[in-house]
This record gives structure tokens, sequence and C-alpha cells, in this order.
């Protein structure tokens, strides 16, 4: 996961989002902040060596950015991508979605690099409640959430970002995130952990309950000794793995038709177009 998104480079600095800052932690003065759009702050994590210039450097750049990407005036709206690296943060939109991480979306670890004055979303060690994970709020496998957080929600109401979403998209399901090499990467991996795979159920299988995670409205009934795919209250790790493969795939199939239907947005207009949600 964490190779998918983030290319390994020296040189970066990070820049974290998230209400984890420690007293050494550097917050940044950017729009959204100023703004209270969201609870979560930017800032720079503590350990992190940067002088002064260059903090006040990646100040610049991330304002520079927010304000350009949440513009309601088209000049400024259509410059978001001289502060984005666009491929990275096609590729992080796409994978947290295919993964329906959105909590961790709201906790990202964007990457500055001083060399081009911009950045890139780098995905976060947060994948807890990812793959239909989340005790409380099954996953709808034929619905998207991605479009609603920091930065996207404004990045979708440009025609010009959403075909470049599409087409990296198909890129990458047809070889990285196809539903074969999904599968493959996770049978490999199973495979790989041994008798770990039973030394972990046995450690946390009491974290299920029986049952503890709510179900949609497509689960059997728990108790049901054949637990299909979509029953989220599994009895096994090999249960386990089944559902988070059939999760994965059967989510990863909606997204083409999902993206596509992002384009038809009331609020769009003409080849590219600014954010206007929420503004009455």
């Amino acid at each position: 996961v964490y190779l998918i998104v983030a290319p390994l480079d020296t040189g970066l600095y990070p820049v974290q989002r998230g209400n984890y800052a420690d007293a050494e932690s550097t917050a940044l003065d950017t729009f959204t902040d100023r703004e209270n759009r969201f609870t979560e702050t930017l800032y720079l994590p503590s350990g992190i060596p940067v002088s002064d210039t260059e903090r006040e450097r990646i100040d610049r750049t991330f304002d520079a950015a927010e304000q350009s990407i949440y513009s309601r005036a088209y000049n400024a709206f259509s410059k978001y991508s001289s502060y984005l690296d666009m491929e990275t943060t096609y590729d992080y939109m796409i994978l947290y979605e295919l993964f329906g991480n959105y909590a961790g979306a709201y906790l990202t670890r964007y990457l500055y690099d001083p060399q081009q004055d911009r950045f890139f979303p780098s995905v976060s060690p947060d994948f807890e409640y990812a793959a239909d994970n989340d005790p409380n709020e099954p996953l709808t496998l034929d619905a998207m959430e991605m479009e609603g957080t920091p930065y996207f929600e404004a990045l979708v109401q440009s025609t010009t970002f959403l075909s470049g979403l599409l087409e990296r998209y198909q890129f990458l399901m047809k070889d990285l995130l196809s539903s074969r090499n999904v599968a493959s990467r996770i049978e490999e991996t199973a495979a790989s952990l041994g008798n770990a795979q039973l030394r972990d159920w046995h450690r946390w299988q009491t974290v299920y309950g029986d049952p503890q995670y709510a179900l949609s409205s497509a689960d059997e009934n728990p108790t049901d000794s054949s637990l299909p795919a979509l029953n989220r209250n599994t009895y096994s790790y090999e249960q386990e793995i089944t559902k988070l493969g059939f999760t994965i795939s059967e989510h990863g199939n909606y997204l083409f038709s999902g993206f596509s239907d992002l384009f038809r947005e009331d609020d769009m207009i003409g080849c590219d177009a600014p954010y206007v949600r929420n503004t009455l």
C-alpha cells in the first residue's frame, strides 16, 4: 500500500494533517485553517530539521495551493495543478477510495518538494477502518466518499481533474490494482505469514465478538457456519481474508461508474470549473 502511492525520496518535508501535534510541532497558517474548514490542522511534525526560511516557504506554498483549490475565480482555481503533483494525487484518491479508507483521508501526510515547490499526498499509517473494518458502519460497495474529503471536495469540480483521474484509474486497473493482482497479493501475503495467521487470530479474535460488527443489508445470519463473503462478523482468519478480497474487488468494480458520475454534477461548467459547493 505504501509503495503504490508515495515515491521514496530524500529531501522532502512531511506536512501532517491531524490533531496529534505536540508542543514542538509547527502549525501552518493556511487558508483552510483560517477558515476553520476542517477540525484537523496542518503542521510540520516535531523532529524535522527545517530552517525558518524553508518553513515560511512551505507555509506560503500550502496557503497558495489551498486558496487556488477553494477559489471561486476560474483563473485562480485553474492553477491548482501547479502546486500538486497530479499523478500522485490521482493515485492517492483512487487507492483510498478503493480501500474505503475515508477516516485516514483526514489524517493525510503530504510531502513537500522544495526543488519543485509543490507537494503531494502520501499515505498515513491509519488504515484501521479501511476495507469495511469499521465496526459501526458497513462500507457501501456501490458508493463513494472520497469526493467529500479535504481538497478532493473541491478538485472533483474540475472536469480536467476528473478526466485525469479516470485515465489514471483505467491504467492502474489494467495491472497494479486489477482484481486478479490484488487477490494474488493478498494470497501471497497470507501464505507468507504461515503459522503467524493462527497466532494473530488467537490474539485478536476476541476483538470481533459474537457479533460485534454492524451488518449491512447484504449480510446473512452471522451464526451461519457457511458465512458468505459479505458477512462482517468473521470466525476465522481464512474468512477474514476472503471478505477482504471480496470487498476490495466489488468496490473496485464500481469505481469507474462512480468516478464517471462525478461529471454529472450540476455545478460543473466548461472545461474546468471553480469550487462552488456550500457557498450560500
